[in-house]
């Protein structure tokens, strides 16, 4: 996407992802140092991944039995099966997996921890934008006093996992032109919203 942005003239980004891309965004950054990243925008972002993931779990033994299984399927070369892991969310969905994703994304070697991966992408401004009330337990409020303190974070309440993010563009605009970063308005024009 970077590399999209500049061949198209841009010279400074604002990264920003929401849920699982609160993850990938900073890990990006963190292993490029990429000096065209200015800052990141999380939308609902995770906090510590591995207590979110084995809450699913009915017990520490279940997610242990499932690691097993998925190490075994990725053994014998059927990592990319599917299967199904337990909602997070009493009465919610289960949600879709092959074993190599759970592995990469929640098993215990997991390098998916956003708290760890933030220590890396120091010196650039984060913004942080959650609804206090988001029930998913992989988000933010464990690590929040951490991340304020070391990294600079900024928590703007205003969005979760369940609701659209159409109302949400106001607050990271008005935050990128209060840091002198890069905004383009034809990006939220895009999107129907007007900065």
């Amino acid at each position: 996407m970077v590399d999209l942005l500049a061949s198209r003239g841009a010279e400074a980004v604002v990264l920003a992802g929401h849920s699982y891309g609160t993850v990938t965004i900073p890990y990006y950054v963190a292993t490029s140092n990429d000096p065209r990243v200015k800052a990141l925008v999380l939308f609902a972002p995770h906090g510590y991944r591995r207590d979110g993931l084995t809450r699913s779990f009915s017990s520490k033994a279940e997610f242990d039995n499932l690691v097993a299984k998925a190490r075994e399927m990725v053994a014998a070369g059927r990592g990319k099966e599917s299967f199904l892991i337990p909602s997070i969310l009493p009465g919610g969905r289960p949600r879709l997996s092959s074993y190599e994703v759970f592995l990469n994304k929640g098993g215990p070697d997991t390098k998916a921890i956003p708290v760890e991966i933030l220590s890396k992408v120091k010196g650039r401004p984060i913004l942080a934008i959650r609804d206090p009330a988001d029930p998913y337990p992989a988000t933010i409020p464990p690590a929040e006093p951490q991340l304020k303190a070391e990294y600079g974070f900024e928590v703007c309440p205003a969005v979760g996992h369940q609701e659209r993010q159409d109302g949400c563009c106001c607050p990271p605009v008005q935050w990128t032109r209060r840091r002198n970063l890069p905004y383009h308005a034809r990006l939220a024009e895009g999107t129907g919203l007007s900065p």
